[in-house]
């Protein structure tokens, strides 16, 4: 503790602060900021079933009109944090589809535990070449980190995925839905359409895990 005259100038009865002894005071308080915690002490507060996680679980699902999404991450196992790790189960309906999206934070590797003609299409950035593989069960693919990706089911039948990331909390971009989300004058001026078909558009446009098409749906018997 510092007597007031310390912070004053009295040499001319001025009551001028040194403003250089504040600030530099005032730096090294916020340099005191508390230790960086280590791996052993930043799982301590976690119990062993905080570990595990149920991914059949109906609060873990994302639920669209073509199947579910069910997450491993961060925001749904906190202990995950700083292990760069996230898995998501996918279950599509005949015919559903993934749509395309992006992982902002992370790769994934993608593995296809049950099921057959699931098309997966990869396209990593602009001018480089669409990857298009259509998979059966045992059968994995990667995504670079950022690509637009998406897993198509194309048969009648359920399919279940698996998709493992390196990193904790990957983010996900869905085009399809986010794109629209610009302003009106925004995609009008990029697209070439009016804004009134930029709205008819965005009303039809399904959230999460999608339907798929109407001729793979009219070739499996589905109602529309």
């Amino acid at each position: 503790i510092y007597h007031p005259s310390f912070f004053f100038n009295e040499s001319d009865g001025s009551t001028t602060m040194h403003f250089t002894y504040i600030f530099t005071l005032l730096t090294a308080t916020a340099c005191m900021a508390a230790p960086a915690k280590t791996a052993v002490q930043k799982l301590a507060p976690f119990s062993a079933a905080d570990f595990t996680i149920d991914l059949f679980n109906p609060k873990f699902e994302e639920k669209g009109q073509g199947g579910t999404l069910s997450r491993m991450n961060v925001a749904t196992l906190p202990s995950l944090d700083g292990q760069r790790i996230a898995m998501t189960l996918i279950n599509l309906e005949p015919c559903g589809i993934n749509p395309p999206h992006i992982h902002p934070r992370a790769s994934e590797a993608l593995y296809v535990i049950d099921g057959a003609d699931i098309l997966v299409g990869v396209l990593p950035e602009n001018n480089a070449k669409l990857i298009l593989n259509t998979l059966d069960k045992g059968k994995a693919t990667f995504v670079p980190q950022g690509a637009i990706h998406f897993e198509q089911n194309l048969s009648c039948h359920p399919v279940t995925l698996i998709a493992a990331n390196d990193n904790e909390d990957p983010g996900t971009l869905t085009i399809a839905t986010e794109f629209w989300m610009l302003p009106d004058g925004t995609l009008e001026a990029s697209l070439g359409i009016k804004e009134t078909e930029i709205r008819t558009i965005r009303g039809h446009i399904p959230m999460g895990v999608a339907p798929g098409a109407d001729e793979c749906r009219k070739r499996c018997g589905m109602s529309y």
